[in-house]
């Protein structure tokens, strides 16, 4: 395998809505992989955001215990578009609010 080829990892099915979501709403993302790592780097406004993404009512598998356990920083678990827009705290109204303001 090339090291330019990205590692394909499994991911949740709803993880392409949420990709797509973030990124109208002027979001970088990208993909993450590793062993328990989470799915999504996102940023916005200048902040970076960890994200896991789950379908349904999946829990973190083991890795990701550990992992979420270790880590000192933000990651946050998300299942709907609705969860990953708080968890990088985009609230529209703010954002139709300063586009009005400027």
């Amino acid at each position: 395998m090339s090291r330019f080829t990205r590692m394909v990892h499994r991911s949740d099915a709803n993880t392409d809505t949420i990709v797509a979501a973030l990124r109208a709403i002027g979001a970088s993302v990208e993909y993450l992989g590793g062993k328990g790592s989470p799915d999504l780097l996102v940023g916005l406004r200048g902040q970076n955001f960890l994200l896991e993404v789950k379908s349904g009512n999946k829990q973190l598998n083991d890795d990701q215990v550990l992992w979420h356990a270790r880590w000192k920083g933000q990651v946050a678990i998300v299942r709907t578009t609705a969860d990953a827009f708080r968890a990088i705290g985009f609230d529209a109204a703010i954002v139709e609010q300063e586009r009005k303001s400027s």
